[in-house]
């Protein structure tokens, strides 16, 4: 039996007349060229059997989605092949000859590549929210859509036209969408079954990703001329890193969040961090005050410090909320620089004696606090004291009230400081599968005893009236060394 289609595609012509028209054009099996054999090979390359999948919250423009994702092919600073065991044979495919002169002439277009290529799964409420593919990559010219599953309801591919409005697409099974990068579009949520497609984007340009290559991410705000005022406000040296400092607003060069993620991922091995973000999608938008490090050598973001004010009336603390140290700047200054000028951000404005406050799975992390704040002069309340078998009552309620704005719901064993389930409510595979140790006996053995992988230690401790000047002094002395 044969499995070559019956070719019907309109003309080159008329696909050329539809994309110029309306920016997108609908192919169902017959007229996209693939075979039957082809489709049922393609869906087999892009089975969860085949390739590893990833649930993704933040695109590569930084939109929110509700999406798994495998990959075959990425381009962050420039197109890597990845997956080679499935990616070989699938873009040998998509690929081929027949189909490359196929997109140039529904594109009217010469000397096509494939940049990136993924498998999107959208189960019931997944999405993928407006986004332009350009922010990407400004060298995109066009997404091809290959759909695999037609028993499917809503996730209707949405395209914003500027002179026709919205126009909605449903794809069907086998069916093949090319639409333009430079039209927002979007997926909206299914609400029945399982919509899978595999989307490569096509360029007339294969070298490095002009979006990292203009290395315009990381501007401070008063150097974006012609601009909305920037998300990174301020930036300082500290030896060889550079670290930039964001209030959470502002304009924000596409794909800076995702270059943030992957870094921090690529340079914590062991660690989940695309996990710990993707579980907090607006988590760059929500903090208060974050400070990044860099190595601008490099390109590469290599330390992460992001916290966020919590008031009830008279009552107010800063929460640490996010810390990640890459491991090639561990045992350096690096941890004292990012926390010194994040304090001294954050504390502008506060002369009042001031809570501080964390919650942590880590003995690393609680040992580089308590051990970090007892060297502050005038500091007090260090809580909780894991020599002791009960807490001091005023340091107990101090928990009560910043754990009620916290995380109200979760359990706490007060006398241990214990929040129970608060990692898995986080990111429950963001640590390796054993827990990282400080080489402090009595703190590890704290940990060991008293948590299961679920659960977080609460930490706080109340810092001194003047710290402002006092951390502007010892920023400066860190960086000196």
């Amino acid at each position: 039996m044969s499995t070559q289609a019956v070719c019907k595609s309109p003309s080159a012509q008329t696909l050329r007349e539809t994309m110029s028209h309306e920016g997108t054009v609908s192919l169902d099996f017959g007229e996209n060229l693939l075979t039957e054999s082809e489709w049922s090979r393609l869906d087999q390359l892009t089975s969860r059997d085949s390739i590893p999948y990833e649930r993704i919250t933040i695109g590569d423009a930084d939109e929110l989605n509700c999406v798994e994702v495998g990959r075959f092919m990425t381009d962050i600073q420039e197109p890597v092949q990845v997956n080679r065991h499935a990616s070989d044979e699938l873009l040998s495919i998509v690929g081929s000859p027949k189909m490359m002169r196929f997109y140039e002439e529904v594109l009217g277009v010469d000397g096509l590549c494939i940049r990136r290529c993924q498998v999107n799964v959208c189960g019931q409420g997944s999405f993928v929210g407006p986004h332009l593919d350009t922010d990407s990559n400004p060298d995109y010219l066009s997404p091809v859509v290959l759909q695999f599953s037609g028993d499917y309801e809503g996730g209707d591919y949405v395209v914003h036209h500027s002179r026709l409005g919205p126009q909605r697409y449903r794809v069907g099974r086998n069916a093949m969408l090319i639409s333009r990068c430079d039209i927002p579009h979007e997926v909206t949520p299914v609400t029945r079954g399982v919509r899978k497609s595999l989307v490569f984007f096509l360029s007339r340009h294969s070298g490095k990703n002009r979006r990292w290559a203009q290395n315009g991410n990381f501007q401070v705000s008063q150097d974006m001329s012609g601009k909305a005022e920037g998300y990174w406000k301020d930036r300082c040296e500290a030896g060889d890193l550079e670290l930039l400092y964001s209030d959470g607003k502002g304009h924000v060069q596409p794909g800076t969040f995702n270059q943030v993620i992957n870094d921090l991922q690529e340079q914590m091995p062991g660690f989940n961090a695309r996990q710990y973000f993707d579980n907090q999608p607006n988590i760059f938008r929500d903090y208060d005050h974050l400070v990044i490090a860099r190595l601008p050598q490099e390109d590469k973001t290599v330390g992460l410090v992001g916290t966020r004010w919590f008031k009830e009336g008279d009552f107010s603390f800063l929460y640490i909320w996010t810390a990640m140290i890459s491991e090639k700047v561990r045992g350096t200054h690096l941890v004292r620089n990012l926390l010194a000028w994040m304090m001294e951000k954050a504390t502008q404005g506060h002369d009042a004696p001031m809570l501080l406050a964390s919650k942590t799975y880590s003995p690393v992390a609680f040992r580089t606090f308590m051990s970090g704040m007892r060297f502050v002069p005038g500091v007090e309340g260090l809580y909780p004291d894991i020599r002791s078998e009960r807490q001091k009552p005023e340091l107990v309620e101090q928990a009560r009230r910043i754990t009620r704005l916290l995380c109200p719901k979760l359990e706490v064993d007060y006398d241990r400081g214990v929040v129970r389930e608060g990692q898995i409510g986080v990111a429950p595979d963001f640590f390796p599968e054993s827990m990282p140790l400080s080489g402090h006996a009595e703190t590890d053995a704290y940990f060991q005893r008293h948590l299961s992988r679920k659960d977080q230690v609460l930490m706080f401790c109340t810092l001194p009236r003047g710290l402002h000047a006092m951390l502007g002094e010892l920023r400066v002395l860190l960086s000196a060394k």
